[in-house]
């Protein structure tokens, strides 16, 4: 039940400048899914904020901004919306660019609802692991090195005075640092940070093969 809720409340674009997009976002709407559907990737670019976790129906073949084009924008931004892509007419070498960047799954036109609405539901976990990622490597990225040095270091289990000695620092030193590392995290621990990170990790090397 948790996870029918999910997939209705996650957002679901479908960009395609044919009929086709109306057609799919009826099949979607009458499994409740919050479908909204846009006539080009520019329309797509400029409305929908990146930052916001989703999956992305996108055709390869555009005018304009080409469906390639759209997911490599998304890539740059470290975006945690998921692709499917959608193609009447697609070359190999297109096909594995996609899949190389990571798109959840790749379906010539006309698609079965049906299957796409079942990779949909394979995309959100994708969706959770790349927000999840991305909200992680933000707090990551908020400390200075020095503080993931010890931070790296407390994951692996060392005390203070290890961590001092590695690092060729007094104890009080790494003390004020770990007083640092937890103001900075908030509620999170840094245990915390890094298991869920590598979790996420895991999840997403697991399908794309990504670092």
């Amino acid at each position: 039940m948790e996870e029918k809720r999910s997939r209705i409340s996650a957002p679901v674009w479908v960009v395609d400048n044919d009929d086709v997009r109306q057609t799919i976002r009826f099949a979607l709407a009458t499994h409740g899914m919050n479908v909204r559907t846009f006539p080009s990737g520019e329309a797509f670019l400029e409305e929908v904020d990146l930052d916001r976790p989703g999956v992305l129906v996108l055709d390869l073949h555009m005018k304009g901004i080409g469906g390639l084009e759209v997911q490599e924008k998304l890539r740059s931004a470290q975006s945690p919306i998921a692709v499917i892509f959608l193609s009447g007419s697609a070359d190999m070498r297109s096909v594995v660019r996609a899949m190389e960047n990571g798109a959840v799954s790749f379906f010539e036109k006309p698609v079965d609802p049906e299957v796409l609405y079942f990779t949909i539901g394979k995309a959100l976990d994708i969706c959770e692991a790349l927000q999840e990622k991305r909200t992680l490597k933000l707090l990551l990225d908020n400390l200075s090195r020095r503080e993931r040095e010890v931070l790296e270091l407390l994951y692996q289990g060392k005390r203070n005075q290890e961590v001092a000695e590695l690092l060729n620092l007094s104890t009080r030193t790494v003390e004020v640092h770990r007083a640092h590392i937890s103001r900075k995290l908030g509620s999170i621990t840094p245990i915390q940070l890094l298991s869920r990170l590598n979790a996420a990790n895991e999840r997403l090397a697991k399908r794309f093969g990504w670092d």
